[in-house]
């Protein structure tokens, strides 16, 4: 039999009660397993200062909890506590910020001028010295670049024009607010002296020492000492972290703040996205927390590669789909992320990974067309994602062919359309819509830049950006330009795309300004737009007002339904 395993044998110490003050004086890491400065002023900064000044008030000494610190690196590395730590450091910056006093800063960072001057930085703290022009090096030590700015920046007494990149900024704020009202009276050095020591001395943690690397991230899912709940990306880059090993964590590190840093992108939509296609089905939001936990302990070694492999391809998706005519549009059209996430990207990565990159835009076409049909296309009701995670979980999978798996998509979308699905109906309401506000942008410049795309043969490829729609009979005409009736200004009839800026010898929408048809006829006659140039053919001999509107409004619904019923497989009625 063997021999039964030792509880000493567990890779840690603990001490009961250990001084904040001690772990303040020298250097620890915040880790790449960790995550940035996240405390709120609301429900974290402020209720944690106001304990401590309770405590303190009432001569009481002050427990923090738990302190997670690994060991075996060349500094400690604190897993968990950053954050009631982070607290006791700015509690001190305040303070001496009030005092006018900078020597409680030595207690809390290395190469100060005063009287504990130690000897000097290593090339690399140099390097941050000078890069930002500090004396001082903290030693709270964030792998996060903005919270190790931000500490620095405060510590150094540096002013800073973008303070938005690290919560710590506006926690420092909250409590130099909340220290300044407990200590109002200018007289009152002799207590903010007394808080000084208090913290360094009255305020500890059960220091938790680890020196086997695997262990602390395991016990870092397990401890959470003041239920704070940790976002589901930092348990997927913990996971992945683990089960990848000490090697590979800075290289984790850097993938998940790339996915971070990706731009007007959503960092925690994003880390889900990457799970959806890691597990090659669509994990539901409501069930995602949970759901997450069996699948990372799918994690092992080889997966970071694939991560990797698959962030580049969501880019890539991203990229193609921003860049592309008709996923300008439909991201104009579009309420909500599922369009991209339930839809687009997992059918894209499958298209991809097949070298069927023709596909997709016949894909974004459809959906531009049915979000012409409905005035929007949006699938964040019950409805659509009850079908859209059952068949995006088939496609991924593969257990549906990607060409099916499309059919079954447009076979959905006819069925969502409901009464839109009628042409008459449909006609009508296009013909008869007001489009101000609004319903101009979002509604009426994606649908003529669509049917431009579709029906007009381009020189060259249309410039959406640079492209605007123009009011043919005037916006704001003057008092002797009148219609009828004057609603019909805002029909889709009386729209026509135009470059948005003075180009060669054209004149922009924005110059044209309130002009007349006839004082514009010569400018759109030279449009790179047939739309436009039509225009003038048809209607130069007349001053385009209600009867030329309402004919137009009804030709254009026309267009737009014979499109659309193209696109989606409805024939035209």
């Amino acid at each position: 039999m063997s021999n039964i395993p030792s509880v000493d044998e567990l890779p840690f110490t603990v001490e009961a009660k250990y001084e904040i003050g001690q772990l303040l004086r020298s250097q620890h890491e915040i880790p790449y397993h960790s995550r940035p400065f996240m405390w709120t002023e609301e429900k974290y900064v402020g209720p944690t200062t106001r304990e401590i000044i309770a405590d303190w008030n009432n001569n009481k000494a002050h427990w923090l909890g738990v302190g997670i610190i690994y060991t075996g690196g060349q500094i400690p590395s604190v897993s968990d506590m950053q954050h009631r730590l982070t607290i006791c450091f700015l509690m001190i910056l305040a303070l001496s910020e009030i005092l006018e006093d900078d020597e409680p800063l030595e207690w809390i960072s290395k190469y100060g001028t005063g009287k504990r001057l130690q000897k000097g930085p290593s090339p690399e703290e140099n390097e941050i010295l000078e890069k930002y022009d500090w004396k001082r090096y903290p030693n709270i030590i964030s792998v996060f670049d903005y919270d190790l700015e931000a500490l620095g920046n405060l510590l150094n007494k540096k002013e800073v024009a973008n303070r938005s990149d690290s919560k710590i900024y506006a926690a420092y704020d909250a409590i130099t607010k909340i220290l300044r009202n407990e200590l109002q009276d200018d007289a009152e050095k002799e207590r903010c002296e007394n808080l000084l020591q208090y913290l360094m001395q009255s305020v500890c943690v059960v220091r938790m020492r680890i020196s086997d690397w695997e262990f602390v991230l395991k016990v870092f899912n397990f401890v959470n000492n003041i239920k704070v709940a940790v976002p589901s990306s930092y348990s997927v880059r913990n996971g992945l972290t683990l089960a990848t090993g000490k090697s590979q964590s800075e290289e984790v590190h850097e993938l998940f703040t790339a996915v971070e840093k990706m731009e007007r992108k959503d960092y925690e939509q994003n880390v889900h996205t990457l799970m959806n296609l890691f597990a090659k089905r669509i994990i539901p939001e409501k069930e995602y927390p949970q759901a997450i936990d069996k699948e990372i302990s799918k994690f092992t070694g080889n997966h970071l590669a694939a991560f990797k492999e698959n962030f580049e391809k969501l880019k890539k998706i991203l990229d193609t789909v921003e860049n592309n005519r008709f996923g300008k549009i439909l991201a104009t059209m579009s309420s909500g992320h599922e369009v991209m996430t339930l839809c687009v990207i997992p059918i894209a990565f499958v298209l991809f990974n097949k070298g069927q990159h023709d596909k997709l835009e016949k894909l974004l076409r459809q959906l531009v067309s049915y979000a012409i049909r409905k005035g929007k296309i949006t699938f964040n009701a019950l409805k659509y994602q009850t079908y859209l995670h059952d068949l995006m979980g088939k496609i991924l999978s593969e257990r549906l062919d990607i060409d099916a798996g499309l059919k079954q998509l447009n076979e959905y979308l006819i069925t969502w359309l409901e009464n839109d699905k009628n042409d008459v109906r449909f006609i009508e309401k296009v013909s008869t819509e007001s489009y101000k506000g609004r319903f101009f942008t979002y509604r009426a410049r994606p649908m003529l830049l669509f049917h431009t795309e579709i029906k007009d043969s381009l020189e060259s490829r249309l410039d959406h950006s640079a492209t605007d729609i123009d009011h043919i009979f005037p916006k704001n005409p003057s008092t002797n330009d009148v219609l009828e009736d004057m609603e019909l200004k805002h029909k889709i009839g009386n729209f026509t795309p135009f470059i948005s800026q003075n180009k060669d010898d054209v004149k922009g929408n924005k110059s044209l300004g309130n002009k007349s048809f006839k004082n514009k006829i010569e400018f759109y006659y030279r449009s790179n737009i047939a739309m436009t140039r039509d225009l003038v053919d048809r209607y130069k001999n007349t001053d385009f007002k209600d009867q030329q509107i309402k004919e137009r409004s009804h030709e254009l619904a026309k267009d737009f339904a014979r499109i659309t019923a193209k696109e989606l497989g409805l024939g035209v009625s």
